[in-house]
């Protein structure tokens, strides 16, 4: 085995002259076993990475090894149709287990020791007594291969299985008894437990990860977790991570009481067929058909739940808290996940029934509404995730949503052309005005929050008396709108719109009712954002960010276009500003969210800075070596390291530890 140059602690890129099939890592871990596609078995020492042992005796493919609890045996099965039991101390064959007439596909230690298990391609599970060999039980059930297998925590009452008849069983190893059959699966590839018991998990050949309740069979959960076939699964010691692998080169990373996607590991350039864990739950191995280990270091995502943006969990929304110490997303799957606004570390989540895009905070901070596909708004506490209100009235979707100064009102306008005021404090339903002839797409309270201004797709903007319900017509401009902003900052109300079929960003004086400035652009706005200290204004036009500037010369007032961000990260659906400090979060359209940073420099402008980001915003480069790194740490050398077998790449020591400002 080569292994590439460890430098400022960078994890290991261990390579085999062939496919690696299967992974282990002893109890304590010290040391970490590959079984090959050859029939050997390689035993590396995990403080050094050196090889310490060959173990020589099946003759093909070694598709599963275990260790025993004790770290004395190591336990393999194989496609020559055998299991054996071998020696750690000697590296000799203690115990041949024979008797299945299909190839072994996957082995299993009991967590006390005494039974070990198999499963093959004969449609049978075996259970073994560890010490003589002997078979203790034949178990029947699936009518086609069995693939996977995996012992209950709580000693090793029950055994999961998996394979080819789409079913998933468990047996009581006691007596050989069905206990489980849990279907509505493709296949069962791959199975574990929990580390509590509490939950079985298993992969499918479609690209899911199923979850079911193992007292009783009851489902938890379906998600996508590639989009290939799922090959392996486990769950991490402590209980906080599961990561599965696929056959699309991808390792995933869950965090396991959520069943939030964090990571995505890519580096394989080949199918991974198995996947473990390290014992202090800092590491995770995987195995390739690439001929190679990767060690991924799981603490380097661990401080940041980053949600993966994919099909399942893309993100739509993005809000910040009045304060702007903290971020809110929302997603397509209904998860909202709270960030740290300058650290992108993650805070509590929350989960909504439907998928979404629109959010308000409370000025005091401490509730957070959401909205989007759905006639419906949710509310939660924002520092504990409780859940508060629902609020329903709406017969369409919800587009704006807005908090009063007091915090005692909720406003939201909808498709079905009304703006309600909801009561905060008992989630009924205030106030429904009508007037607008079409979706309502902005809405804000005023200062003194006894009016709210809306504005709509039928080209008005209204203010509202929220004592009467009564309403006057301030902006009319007699077409159909695409993109409407209003909103209250250090200068006032603003109000910006955009007609359709027009590239020009119209900004309205609510009193004399006329433009006052017109931003024009190469395209169609498809989004339009307005800073809280009104200096400023964000535009995505065709995948483009364009930022427009306030400027004062003598009496005058006009809007320049002073930076324009353009193509590397393709920006789409969403802007928002940070209410305490020059920077913005965007959400691009893969689904993933960028935190920006505007630096003005003497002689060369302004100009916008990646602060950190979430989600699958990936930098690709093939056959290619990334050298001369600059204002990169150490940490994120590590990262790309490890998904590489270059090691030239070194950090810039002067500005490693700017490690929220990165260039390549």
């Amino acid at each position: 085995a080569r292994m590439e140059e460890v430098q400022f602690g960078e994890l290991p890129y261990l390579e085999e002259v062939e496919s690696v099939m299967s992974v282990a890592y002893s109890v304590d871990g010290k040391f970490l076993a590959l079984g090959l596609y050859g029939g050997n078995i390689n035993i590396y020492d995990t403080a050094n990475w050196t090889k310490t042992q060959t173990l020589e005796g099946h003759g093909s493919i070694v598709t599963g090894i275990a260790y025993s609890p004790s770290g004395e045996q190591l336990l393999s099965g194989s496609c020559d149709k055998t299991v054996r039991l071998w020696s750690c101390k000697t590296g000799s064959t203690d115990i041949i287990l024979e008797g299945h007439t299909g190839e072994v596909r996957a082995v299993a230690f009991s967590p006390a020791g005494k039974q070990v298990a198999s499963a093959s391609n004969d449609a049978t599970v075996r259970l073994w007594d560890s010490r003589t060999g002997s078979i203790l039980f034949v178990l029947h059930g699936h009518t086609r291969l069995v693939i996977s297998i995996a012992y209950s925590p709580d000693g090793g009452r029950n055994i999961v299985s998996g394979g080819f008849n789409r079913k998933i069983r468990t047996f009581n190893t006691h007596t050989g008894e069905i206990e489980l059959t849990l279907e509505n699966t493709a296949a069962g590839n791959c199975v574990a437990y929990s580390p509590d018991g509490s939950r079985i998990i298993a992969g499918d050949e479609d690209g899911y990860l199923l979850v079911w309740r193992s007292a009783t069979g009851q489902s938890v959960k379906r998600l996508k977790g590639s989009s290939g076939r799922i090959d392996a699964v486990g769950y991490s010691q402590d209980g906080r991570w599961i990561a599965s692998s696929s056959n699309d080169n991808t390792v995933t990373l869950w965090e396991a009481q959520s069943l939030i996607p964090v990571s995505v590991f890519i580096g394989h350039s080949n199918d991974i067929e198995s996947v473990m864990f390290s014992p202090n739950s800092l590491q995770l191995a995987s195995g390739s058909s690439d001929k190679t280990v990767r060690l991924w270091d799981v603490t380097t995502v661990g401080a940041k739940l980053n949600p993966v943006a994919n099909q399942s969990n893309e993100v739509l929304g993005v809000a910040y808290c009045p304060d702007g110490r903290n971020l809110f997303a929302g997603s397509s799957s209904g998860i909202v996940q709270q960030y740290d606004a300058t650290t992108g570390d993650s805070g509590p989540s929350y989960s909504c029934s439907f998928k979404v895009d629109v959010m308000a905070l409370s000025p005091d901070g401490c509730r957070i509404a959401c909205a989007g596909y759905s006639n419906d708004i949710q509310t939660w506490k924002a520092d504990t995730g409780a859940s508060e209100y629902v609020f329903q009235g709406h017969t369409d979707w919800i587009f704006a949503l807005a908090y009063s100064p007091d915090g005692q009102r909720l406003a939201s306008g909808s498709s079905d052309n009304t703006v309600r005021l909801w009561n905060t404090c008992s989630g009924a339903s205030d106030l429904v005005l009508y007037g607008h002839k079409n979706t309502v797409r902005a809405v804000t309270f005023s200062w003194c929050g006894l009016q709210v201004v809306s504005g709509s797709s039928d080209g008005t903007i209204r203010v509202w008396n929220v004592g009467t319900g009564e309403s006057r017509v301030t902006v009319d401009i007699g077409e159909s709108l695409v993109a409407v902003k209003i909103g209250y900052s250090a200068i006032g109300l603003q109000i910006a719109l955009q007609r359709k079929g027009s590239n020009c960003v119209e900004l309205w004086h609510q009193e004399s009712l006329e433009a006052l400035h017109n931003l024009q652009h190469s395209s169609e706005v498809g989004y339009i954002s307005l800073s809280p200290c009104g200096q400023w204004i964000a535009t995505e036009c065709n995948g483009s960010m364009w930022l427009w500037k306030l400027v004062v010369r003598g009496a005058a007032q006009e809007w320049e276009l002073v930076l324009v961000v353009r193509d590397i990260l393709r920006f789409s659906s969403c802007i928002s500003w940070r209410p305490d400090a020059l920077e913005f979060v965007t959400v691009g359209s893969a689904g993933s969210i960028q935190v920006w940073k505007l630096v003005e420099t003497p002689g060369s402008g302004w100009c916008a800075r990646l602060g950190w980001s979430s989600g699958h915003t990936a930098f690709t480069a093939t056959d290619a070596t990334i050298v001369d790194v600059v204002g990169l740490s150490e940490v994120k050398c590590r990262l790309l390291k490890q998904r590489g077998a270059r090691d030239e790449l070194l950090p810039d020591t002067e500005s490693s530890n700017e490690s929220q400002q990165e260039t390549i």
